[in-house]
C-alpha cells in the first residue's frame, strides 16, 4: 500500500519498479478523488481499513504529507507552516494506524523521514512522527534532499540561473542529499529482505556551494552572473525558514560525497 498518488516518490517508485521488471501487488490511496479508481488500484484513505482486512498482510509506504520545500520556501507565518507539515505527518499517521487497529501486527510501515530538517531544534517532531510507527514492525529511512535532475531544489537553483543570478550560501551551510534511484535501491531491498524493524540513516553530505556550482557547469551556464552576498542568502534563508534554517550548519559530517552528485544526474 502507498500512501499518496501525487507525490515525487509515489511516481519515482512506480517507474523504478516498471524499470525493473518489479511485480508487487500495489494500492495507492489518495485524496485527490479525480483520480480514485479501483479498477487501477487507486483508492480513496476511506477504504484502507476493508483493504487492510482483506489483504491480511503487507507493506505501508508513507509518501503523503505536505510538500515540506513549498511549504518552507511559502510566505506562510511559521505557525502555519509548522501546522501544515506536522498535521500532515503526525496527526495523519496517527489517523492511518487507527484505521489498521489491531490489524497493524501485520504490516511493516515505512516512513522516509527528512534529515535535512532533522536538527536539535526540530528533533521532537521528527521523533513524534517517527514514534508514530514505533510500536508495530517498521523500516524508517531518514534521508537528505532527495535529488534527481528534475527536483525542485534543482529547478529552483536553474530558475536564479536563467536570471543570471548566482546564489552564493555561508560555506558553513551543508547539503544533505541522496539519488533518487539510490533511495529506491535500499527502499526495494529492506522491503523484499525485511527481517526486522530498524532505523537506516541514508544520506551524503556536500556543500550548498559545491552542488550550486555542478549545477551551473553541468548545464553549461557561462557569461556574467550577479553574485549574492552568501550574508544576505544565509539571513533570508535563516529568517524564511526559522528554525528550519538552522540545519543547514547544523549537521556535522566531515567526509563530502561531492563527485557523486552526478550520479544523480545520469537515470
Amino acid at each position: 500500500m502507498i500512501l499518496s498518488a501525487n507525490s515525487f516518490l509515489t511516481k519515482n517508485f512506480l517507474r523504478f519498479c516498471n524499470d525493473r521488471k518489479l511485480r508487487f501487488n500495489i494500492y495507492i490511496f489518495t485524496t485527490d478523488n479525480s483520480i480514485v479508481d479501483p479498477n487501477k488500484g487507486v483508492y480513496d484513505y476511506g477504504r484502507i481499513k476493508n483493504l487492510s482486512n482483506s489483504v491480511g498482510e503487507g507493506i505501508v509506504i508513507n509518501f503523503a504529507g505536505a510538500n515540506i520545500f513549498k511549504t518552507l520556501f511559502s510566505f506562510r507565518s511559521m505557525k502555519k507552516k509548522n501546522f501544515l507539515i506536522w498535521s500532515s505527518r503526525i496527526d495523519f499517521m496517527k489517523r492511518v494506524m487507527g484505521e489498521f487497529g489491531n490489524k497493524a501486527g501485520n504490516f511493516v510501515f515505512v516512513l522516509p523521514s527528512a534529515v535535512w530538517v532533522y536538527s536539535d531544534f526540530m528533533r521532537d517532531y521528527f521523533l513524534s512522527w517517527e514514534n508514530t510507527v514505533k510500536n508495530a514492525r517498521h523500516l524508517i529511512f531518514r534521508l537528505g534532499i532527495v535529488l534527481s535532475s528534475d527536483c525542485q531544489w534543482v529547478n529552483l537553483i536553474r530558475k536564479f540561473l536563467d536570471f543570471r543570478i548566482e546564489l552564493i550560501f555561508p560555506s558553513s551551510f551543508l547539503f544533505p542529499f541522496i539519488c533518487i534511484d539510490d533511495f529506491l535501491e535500499i527502499l526495494v531491498s529492506n522491503i523484499i529482505n525485511f527481517d526486522e524493524s530498524r532505523v537506516i540513516d541514508c544520506f551524503k553530505i556536500t556543500t550548498f556551494n559545491r552542488f550550486n556550482s555542478f549545477i551551473k557547469n553541468f548545464y553549461g551556464y557561462r557569461g556574467f552572473f550577479l553574485r549574492v552576498n552568501p550574508f544576505f542568502t544565509g539571513l533570508v534563508v535563516k529568517n524564511l525558514l526559522g528554525d528550519y534554517g538552522r540545519v543547514f550548519d547544523s549537521l556535522d559530517i566531515p567526509n563530502a560525497a561531492d563527485k557523486e552528485v552526478e550520479q544523480c544526474f545520469i537515470l
